[in-house]
């Protein structure tokens, strides 16, 4: 049951159009310029730094709430209208329009591979599912396979921005690298190959994961890709990443300022 407090909230987020509510232009151009300036400065060449064995798994974010039925967060008793994919995969109204005519198509069908990648992560019983050739791509992908997971279907956000997110995966691979990843399922073998990697959307998370995890060093960014009996993984560099999501950060200001 939902209360009149709860309802109260989420007719004010509904309300919530600007992005000044969350961070003007000078502090967006200001964590834009961060970003960029710590890329050229630093770079992102360097490793986790060295945890216990049972201290590897990721420390969830404290105050963050998820919402499942309503698919929105809240940090800090503050709700955050925004979603990185939102920000990162912009669609026109005709992209948006068979993207719901498709809905009940490629849905369920994310939604049970998703499940069933998080429960192969974290070691949990496996669900059953309709979609056998997808999970059996997953079980077959090499990363998944030979990795130390350090988190998994995690929550993250950016409170200055208004922006809530949750990536599929965290893993050190069997060569030490630590690999930040998100799973996009396909309808066929052919678009396995076509799919773009999700560039700035893992920027995104790779952003917040910054904010909230200084110490914490990523080496590489995977999209992985499945279709029925085939996976692929797309890597890209983390400072690619962050370009792309700055750059998708200051297109959808621009698009939402109130002027």
């Amino acid at each position: 049951m939902i209360d009149e407090s709860f309802s109260r909230e989420m007719r004010r987020l509904k309300r919530v159009n600007a992005i000044k509510d969350f961070v003007g232009d000078t502090d967006g151009d200001a964590l834009g310029l961060r970003f960029r300036h710590a890329l050229k400065k630093r770079g992102f060449g360097a490793t986790l730094h060295s945890l216990p064995m049972s201290d590897n798994l990721l420390k969830p974010i404290p105050d963050l709430e998820f919402f499942d039925d309503l698919h929105k967060y809240r940090y800090k008793g503050r709700w955050l209208p925004f979603s990185v994919s939102r920000i990162a995969s912009p669609a026109s109204p005709e992209a948006q329009y068979r993207f719901e005519q498709t809905r009940h198509i490629w849905e369920p069908r994310g939604n049970a591979v998703h499940a069933y990648c998080e429960a192969l992560l974290t070691d949990q019983e496996l669900p059953e599912t309709e979609y056998g050739d997808w999970t059996q791509a997953l079980e077959e992908c090499w990363l998944l396979k030979d990795s130390e997971v350090l988190a998994a279907e995690y929550r993250c956000c950016d409170p200055h921005k208004g922006v809530g997110g949750s990536f599929d995966f965290l893993l050190r691979s069997s060569t030490g690298k630590v690999c930040l990843g998100d799973l996009k399922t396909v309808g066929t073998k052919s678009a396995v190959k076509r799919r773009k990697p999700a560039t700035a959307q893992l920027g995104g998370y790779l952003a917040m994961l910054q904010d909230f995890h200084p110490t914490l060093w990523i080496d590489s960014c995977y999209t992985l890709v499945c279709g029925p009996g085939e996976s692929r993984l797309i890597e890209n560099k983390p400072d690619e990443c962050l370009g792309a999501w700055v750059d998708a950060w200051d297109i959808f200001k621009v698009e939402h300022a109130p002027f």
